[in-house]
């Protein structure tokens, strides 16, 4: 889809919503609206660009590998586990920053529902800061939404 992206330089706008397009895909298209000219709308809501990673909570009772294992065995084996989940070597806040600051020609974004992180959503917003084409973006279902006002707001905050 990146490649066919690069090589359209009459497409104006592109919904890819529902796709199931996890992060490194999310990297490669990242990186070619960098430099994309033409492509002025993206729908790419409902997909899985954030972390893949499952947090798994620790029980006090139960280890998979010690039966009586510590509270700090505990929390030691779910990072191990959660560490081992997370497959993505791809940071999409990094991409998808670079994405915002180069690109000067999209103007609405939609990105709800991708399991963007709080630290990806930060480095987005830097990549947006100096971004004076996009009028509309869409971040709810994240760890941060876009307020009343266009800005990001941390889920939860004030959304005013």
């Amino acid at each position: 889809m990146a490649e066919v992206l690069r090589l359209n330089t009459k497409l104006l706008v592109l919904f890819i919503r529902w796709n199931s397009i996890k992060a490194k895909g999310a990297s490669y298209l990242a990186k070619v609206l960098s430099s994309n000219e033409n492509l002025q709308i993206l729908d790419a809501s409902f997909n899985s660009f954030g972390t893949q990673a499952v947090n798994m909570p620790v029980n006090n009772t139960l280890s998979m590998v010690k039966v009586d294992a510590t509270q700090a065995e505990l929390l030691e084996e779910t990072k191990m586990v959660n560490k081992m989940l997370n497959f993505s070597k791809v940071n999409i806040g990094q991409e998808m920053q670079n994405m915002f600051k180069e690109n000067k020609v999209l103007i609405h974004v939609d990105l709800s529902h991708n399991n963007l992180k709080s630290a990806d959503c930060e480095l987005i917003e830097e990549g947006l800061k100096d971004n004076h084409t996009i009028l509309g973006l869409h971040m709810i279902g994240n760890d941060y939404n876009t307020n009343s006002l266009g800005y990001f707001a941390r889920v939860g905050s004030d959304p005013s």
